[in-house]
């Protein structure tokens, strides 16, 4: 993959994650403030979308977020793992049946 294409790769990935409002705030710390508690465990997911590995965990990564978020994810989540031939085990405790 060219340079090019890793970065449109990362701009759409910043995107569909619901980060491109974020993306030039630092994460932050424990002196620093930065990004939300959200917004971290989305640039976590992001990383791994990335460099995508064969299996990707994920520990409740939608607590906390609202219905539509929590859909949209899902929906990233499973095109992505479509589009890489990769397998996603998550746990979700008590999910909407609408994701």
């Amino acid at each position: 993959m060219s340079k090019s294409e890793k970065k449109e790769r990362a701009e759409t990935t910043i995107k569909e994650m619901g980060l491109q409002d974020a993306i030039n705030t630092r994460i932050g710390g424990w002196s620093v403030k930065g990004l939300s508690g959200r917004q971290k465990r989305r640039v976590s997911i992001c990383i791994e979308i990335l460099m995508p590995p064969k299996l990707f965990l994920l520990d409740e990564p939608t607590v906390d977020w609202t219905v539509q978020l929590s859909y949209h994810f899902m929906s990233r989540i499973n095109k992505n793992a479509q589009q890489d031939k990769r397998t996603v085990i998550e746990s979700i405790h008590q999910p909407s049946r609408s994701i």
